[in-house]
């Protein structure tokens, strides 16, 4: 028995998304069609899903696969979602795999589902409905929250658990027993045979795989951008992640718990990625918990620079900010530097687990002007326990004698000012 689909979930009124892959340039070209097909879902717009490294390394790495077409799959539009690809309905896809690094993220995933009239609970869905999968940060932070309404958890690297996943959708017929198999591997949580209902909120012990060092130095497990398009927050550039984990333990962050130990991409195949960017763009971003920290950072912006790229790079760490990082950062056309001074004294800075004085910071801040560059960008986190109005008031300190510096440095030159 098929599972039918009443004329209402079948109107398409999803979305044209010519305008969108019109403008799209693929590294390399992958074709729509494959014997088997994965959905590929980000839980907001093509816009923000886009701007993601490791959507657009999932997208790849399905495709690399014999027999299989990834299908990518938005919030954009009303009515049934429909694939940029191919036009596909959501629900005619056997397994949904949704990529999820927001919180706040997980409302839009409902009302994907619910637009494609697949019910919201696991424990309503049919033989016919598809599997919904969960990866993406949120997966590997906590589960529990959106346990009653995902099948399947994926926990780490898109590399380690897609085989296991496309694997049990390849040889598996039965949409439980393709669960169920999940359930048996590392790397995924399965809340209807990991968890009773009866134990509370208690996770139980379940090994993430994460993209391991030993790998990171084997050809292959570079991420990059596999599609450059205007229409994303890093518009026109190509993304290459620099690194994984980071040197710091704040105690705040999960990444530098959550993501092991700090580890980087060797530096030839960061450099060989390069020369396929040449081919779409003349634009690079790269992107890490701790981009600065990279041993080569500096031989890898000085290549980017001789190659005529202009360059940009997430935060960096403040003490990884160098005259070297910044002279080559700036010669490439960066005007731009965000740090994350997190607090605005020193004493709760300390207990937050990021031993960097005031004074430091500010060092930095006026090396940043001198090198010409023209806007800084500061993250700051209030609430954190423990905080007092002192530690409040002294962000606005901070910030205060921080712009002090932008306009006696950028006043030198003219820039501002």
């Amino acid at each position: 028995m098929k599972k039918v689909r009443t004329a209402r979930s079948t109107a398409r009124m999803g979305h044209d998304w010519s305008l969108f892959t019109a403008v799209e340039r693929p590294v390399e070209r992958f074709s729509p069609h494959g014997r088997h097909r994965l959905a590929l879902a980000y839980a907001n717009t093509y816009h923000v899903g886009m701007s993601s490294l490791g959507f657009q390394r999932t997208y790849e790495l399905v495709h690399r696969r014999p027999d299989w077409a990834c299908e990518r799959f938005f919030t954009d539009g009303i009515g049934m979602p429909l694939s940029v690809e191919t036009g596909r309905p959501l629900d005619e896809h056997r397994c949904i795999a949704f990529s999820v690094s927001f919180e706040e993220d997980y409302v839009h995933l409902l009302q994907m589902l619910d637009r494609a009239r697949i019910p919201l609970r696991r424990r309503d869905r049919s033989p016919w409905d598809p599997v919904i999968l969960l990866g993406g940060s949120c997966a590997s932070i906590n589960p529990l929250p959106m346990a009653e309404l995902v099948d399947v958890f994926a926990l780490g690297a898109a590399e380690n658990v897609l085989p296991n996943l496309l694997a049990a959708l390849e040889e598996e017929s039965d949409r439980e027993a393709v669960i169920e198999r999940l359930a048996g591997h590392d790397g995924f949580y399965v809340p209807a045979f990991h968890q009773h209902e009866e134990e509370g909120d208690e996770l139980p012990k379940l090994n993430k795989l994460e993209l391991t060092e030993e790998q990171m130095k084997t050809p292959g497990h570079l991420p990059t951008t596999a599609i450059v398009t205007p229409r994303t927050e890093f518009s026109e550039k190509f993304l290459i992640e620099m690194s994984r984990g980071c040197p710091e333990k704040c105690r705040y962050c999960w990444a530098t718990f959550g993501m092991g130990r700090f580890r980087w991409h060797p530096t030839e195949y960061i450099l060989g990625s390069m020369d396929r960017a040449r081919a779409v763009t003349d634009q690079l971003g790269f992107v890490a918990t701790a981009v600065g920290d990279h041993p080569d950072i500096e031989r890898i912006l000085e290549k980017a620079k001789d190659l005529g790229f202009r360059t940009s790079i997430s935060s960096i760490r403040i003490p990884a900010v160098t005259e070297g990082v910044l002279a080559t950062l700036h010669a490439s056309g960066d005007r731009s530097i965000t740090l994350a001074p997190e607090t605005g004294t020193d004493e709760l800075r300390i207990k937050m687990g990021k031993p960097i004085p005031n004074e430091f910071l500010l060092q930095k801040v006026r090396l940043i002007f001198r090198h010409g560059f023209t806007q800084l960008k500061l993250y700051f986190i209030v609430g954190m326990p423990g905080e007092t109005m002192e530690d409040v008031q002294g962000i606005l300190d901070l910030v205060g004698r921080a712009r002090a510096i932008m306009l006696e440095e950028t006043a030198k030159t003219g820039a501002i000012g």
